[in-house]
């Protein structure tokens, strides 16, 4: 199957998985990443063959938040609260099938096993023209704005 048609297929995939932003970027090295000595800097030393790097972003920002009136509890991200990280890596396998039976390799990005997350998310959803770094160092869609749980 030709590249057009495996990210078309892809792409239709995403939107019944209830996907809301998918991006293809490349899998070369995070220059940028702050972390000199991590592994997460080069996708090729987890994926020696990769090529691309799927990133995905599902909209939080319709979660609704509790109610913050006592002022001596912490507060919470949303992305925490909303639960949907595992969601995303859930929504995402089938994606990782699509590519295995192509004869693609496929490794998702999941903070949940050891060793964590593979490569930097929020960097590949830059690179893949998802949005851009705000000053508080979260991603920022046009669409959805800092709503987005990512997976990849």
């Amino acid at each position: 199957m030709g590249k057009n048609n495996i990210q078309e297929n892809i792409r239709k995939l995403a939107e019944y998985q209830g996907i809301d932003v998918l991006g293809f970027a490349d899998a070369s090295e995070f220059k940028d990443y702050l972390l000199e000595n991590s592994n997460r800097r080069d996708p090729k030393l987890s994926l020696s063959d990769a090529k691309t790097i799927i990133i995905v972003g599902v909209y939080i920002g319709g979660l609704v938040l509790p109610s913050w009136t006592k002022s001596n509890f912490g507060r919470t991200s949303r992305l925490f609260l909303s639960g949907f990280f595992n969601d995303v890596i859930m929504q995402i396998e089938p994606i990782s099938t699509l590519l295995k039976n192509e004869g693609y390799t496929a490794l998702i990005c999941d903070d949940s096993k050891s060793g964590g997350s593979i490569i930097p998310l929020k960097l590949a959803a830059i690179r893949a023209g998802i949005g851009w770094q705000g000053k508080h160092s979260l991603l920022i869609s046009r669409q959805y704005g800092t709503f987005l749980a990512l997976g990849g």
